[in-house]
């Protein structure tokens, strides 16, 4: 029932998400004979795990949710704390850049990139690659701690264990869903991962780092050369907006991820574009380069 639910999902999609997706599928194309056209700079590499870690830094809704109030007042702990969280998601993207081809979408190895996450984290080791017990939510609260507005809901904590497992079963072995893009089961399964929200803290991270990973296996390239985080993080508004539209149509008889996943084709496609963008300066330079 559940697995006909996300095959559903994505079957209810209007035909215009299709062009979305042919437009990606022309600048994946640009942007791989660009990079042909040029060396794989190590610098490149270190540039988007720069960018990254600047982005890891500010992005909202992944502020350790057992941190005791009083502790934000101390800044410089706070400051601390984003650091190594930053150094850690970046040394996990690095380790995907560098082996996503043999790293298959299971069970184990999402809670190991949420284990590793926390690597310099010794006082999360009660949380850290574990399924969590308690509820979770991302909201947007005030100066004296009331909550304004809830931008994510994660799914009842009973039901998060068999969800959790479901949608990877669902991704990896629906012979409905393997039909349908990748794309779209990419979004599909980003926006279910991100309503379950099956970790105590760090789901933002995971659900991005899967992006990464998920995207490159299916042959989409600019994750290598420019960070999706800082599209996000240019409207983070619309970011969690499009999530909470989709989100709160589950459960629903009119369940529906448009929102959700013409705002994942567009950031996608932008991406691509910007990526392509920073190649054409270095190829014209090898192009010049080459006729003297």
């Amino acid at each position: 029932m559940i697995i006909k639910k996300l095959d559903n999902r994505i079957a209810d999609l209007p035909l215009s998400v299709i062009d979305l997706m042919l437009d990606i599928e022309d600048v994946n194309d640009q942007l791989k004979a660009a990079v042909n056209a040029t060396l794989y700079f190590d610098q490149e590499e270190q540039r988007v795990m720069s960018d990254a870690f600047d982005v890891s830094l500010r992005l909202v809704g992944d502020q350790p949710a057992h941190i005791d109030k009083r502790d934000l007042e101390n800044l410089e702990i706070m400051a601390k704390r984003k650091e190594w969280e930053a150094h850690a998601y970046c040394e996990v993207l690095y380790f995907l850049f560098e082996n996503y081809r043999d790293i298959a979408i299971t069970k184990e190895n999402i809670l190991s990139l949420h284990h590793q996450l926390y690597r310099y984290a010794p006082e999360s080791v009660w949380h850290k690659g574990k399924i969590r017990k308690g509820t979770n939510r991302v909201e947007t609260k005030d100066h004296q701690g009331k909550t304004l507005r809830v931008l994510v809901e994660g799914t009842d904590p009973k039901h998060v264990p068999r969800s959790f497992t479901n949608l990877i079963t669902w991704y990896n072995e629906s012979p409905t869903a393997i039909k349908y893009p990748p794309l779209l089961r990419i979004s599909s399964f980003l926006v279910d991962f991100l309503k379950i929200h099956p970790f105590e803290d760090g789901n933002g991270r995971v659900s991005r780092a899967l992006m990464d990973l998920m995207l490159l296996k299916a042959g989409y390239v600019a994750e290598l050369y420019y960070p999706h985080e800082k599209i996000i993080e240019e409207d983070t508004e619309a970011y969690y907006l499009s999530l909470s539209r989709s989100q709160k149509t589950f459960g629903t008889d009119n369940e529906s991820i448009r929102t959700w996943t013409e705002y994942f084709l567009e950031t996608v496609l932008e991406q691509t574009k910007r990526a392509i963008a920073l190649q054409a300066p270095v190829t014209a330079k090898k192009v010049t380069a080459a006729r003297y």
